[in-house]
């Protein structure tokens, strides 16, 4: 395949797309349009840009803005000076995004001025960020910094500074641990999933994808930029998620393919049939990251008369497995590995495992897996024996379709995203008042059969302690996104404990179900 040509990055591959047909539509936003050459000439420009402040290969640069083109645009530029995007979420609270930009070790960023004026109060113990460029905003007049405009206005020959870099962007994702992990993205690893995902769906070079997830997303950048801009289509993007907004934009650049969680096309579908939307030019979509019903499948198929299927992947492998819309299909299943990729079931001592038997799932990919940033023993840890272990479990049948039991320890599906318990009870435990957490996931009722959770957080107090339970979630608002803030705060007086001190939590969750958990205070705030 030619993506394991030496030298070749997923830059040749757009080129080559440049190439063949300069004049077609590549992206449109907000009543803007670029055609392929104009969209590289774009990225070329940011490059420029991006030279004068001082970006060398082997740096990473901090990208920190909503859905938008120059945050697109930068990704492709900042490889073009062999340095490494960094596509950050500007949700997260200042903490988070400081630790990010300081673990990364960012040395130029191009972001809000909200994230901007966070930054400026970090900026003392973050000596190696040397600039930043304000996207909407202007920076402080003593600063270095500069706005959007430099980077477009400076002029320069790119060929001279054009280095190859392995390391197509990073991404910071969060292990069984649920404290956040760098991984660094090669770009053998994206071009081996978009072969794949090309050789399965069989695009024409018309396709269009209306941008429906946030930018700090592998499949936002993988599987509806690049696929894109892999295979000749039209990328759509969209500032935010508004759903009237996006069922409009859908029906009218009559998006072909799309890529989301069970519960935006839940949401997709209640809204098409409550509007009367035209979805019948989404031939195929694509849905991961939680379990999904057959009655979601079966309804969306009828509504658009195109094929929902289905995938199993993550950050550091992209996608492993995938249903083949034109071929055999099981409900429940992720499908199969594809063009030459392994996948089996390993038990506790990684010995194999025979299928209808659930283990943890591993993996190996020809395109390669990211390593994590700064990280040597985890990256030993996942990639020992030279596979790839993912810590989810599932197993295979006799056909080898992937079947996934289970989600990364203590992992709590809300909305689609994974909240990871472990954050959140950092975060609670630095309460004075509070002894102890444990955070697990309570289902909740959901009329579309979509798997859904709620984090719920066990909290011992400390004794003697008159711990009020909004005073504890105003405390976990000012410092977790929203999703993450525990619906339910049960307030206990002790917990079920192994021989060596830790907290059973499945114990926590079958008493939790069945009610007998014993509590002192129960409140739900929302």
């Amino acid at each position: 395949m030619n993506w394991l040509d030496a030298g070749e990055t997923l830059l040749d591959r757009f080129h080559r797309q440049v190439s063949a047909h300069p004049n077609r539509l590549c992206v449109r936003y907000e009543g803007k349009t670029w055609s392929y050459q104009e969209w590289e000439d774009y990225a070329r420009q940011l490059a420029i840009g991006f030279t004068h402040l001082g970006v060398q290969p082997g740096d990473k640069v901090l990208l920190a803005l909503p859905n938008c083109p120059e945050v697109y645009a930068s990704i492709l530029a900042v490889n073009y000076v062999g340095a490494v995007g960094m596509p950050l979420n500007i949700a997260m609270s200042e903490g988070e995004i400081a630790f990010q930009v300081e673990d990364a070790g960012c040395q130029v960023g191009l972001v809000t001025e909200q994230v901007y004026r966070l930054l400026q109060n970090r900026r003392e113990g973050l000596p190696f960020l040397r600039r930043l460029v304000v996207w909407d905003g202007k920076p402080d007049v003593h600063s270095e910094d500069v706005a959007l405009n430099f980077l477009l206005e400076q002029s320069g020959d790119l060929s001279h500074s054009m280095a190859v870099n392995p390391i197509h962007v990073l991404l910071y994702t969060s292990g069984t641990t649920g404290f956040p992990k760098g991984a660094l993205l090669p770009h053998t690893m994206f071009a081996y999933a978009l072969d794949t995902l090309e050789d399965i769906l069989h695009f024409q070079g018309n396709e269009v994808c209306v941008n429906m997830l946030p930018n700090f997303h592998l499949f936002s950048i993988g599987v509806e930029y690049w696929i894109m801009l892999d295979t000749g289509g039209t990328f759509v993007i969209r500032s935010r998620f508004d759903l009237t907004d996006l069922l409009q934009d859908i029906a009218q650049f009559k998006g072909t393919w799309a890529a989301g969680t069970p519960s935006l096309y839940n949401a997709l579908h209640d809204g098409a049939m409550r509007l009367g939307t035209d979805m019948t030019h989404l031939r195929q979509v694509l849905v991961a990251g939680a379990a999904v019903s057959a009655d979601l499948s079966k309804h969306w198929e009828a509504l658009t008369g195109g094929v929902m299927f289905q995938a199993y992947g993550m950050t550091e492998i992209f996608i492993a497995t995938m249903e083949d819309p034109s071929g055999l299909r099981k409900p429940g299943s992720s499908g199969t590995v594809h063009g030459g990729a392994q996948l089996v079931i390993v038990d506790e001592e990684d010995g194999l495992l025979p299928i209808h038997q659930v283990g943890e799932i591993v993996v190996r990919l020809p395109g390669g897996v990211a390593e994590y940033w700064n990280r040597p023993e985890q990256n030993a840890w996942t990639q020992r024996n030279d596979w790839f272990h993912t810590g989810d479990l599932g197993y295979l049948d006799k056909d080898n379709f992937l079947y996934v039991e289970d989600r990364k320890k203590d992992r709590v599906v809300v909305n689609g995203r994974d909240v990871y318990s472990a954050k959140v009870e950092k975060v609670l435990m630095q309460h004075p008042l509070v002894s102890e957490v444990a955070v697990i996931g309570k289902p909740v009722a959901d009329t579309s059969d979509v798997y859904q959770e709620v984090p719920v957080a066990m909290v011992l107090p400390r004794a003697g302690a008159h711990l009020v339970v909004e005073d504890l979630l105003q405390f976990a608002r000012i410092r977790l996104e929203a999703i993450e803030v525990p619906r339910e705060v049960w307030l206990v007086e002790a917990f079920p404990r192994t021989a060596t001190g830790k907290i059973r939590k499945f114990e926590l969750r079958d008493q939790m179900l069945i009610r007998e958990l014993p509590q002192t205070e129960k409140e739900s705030p929302h």
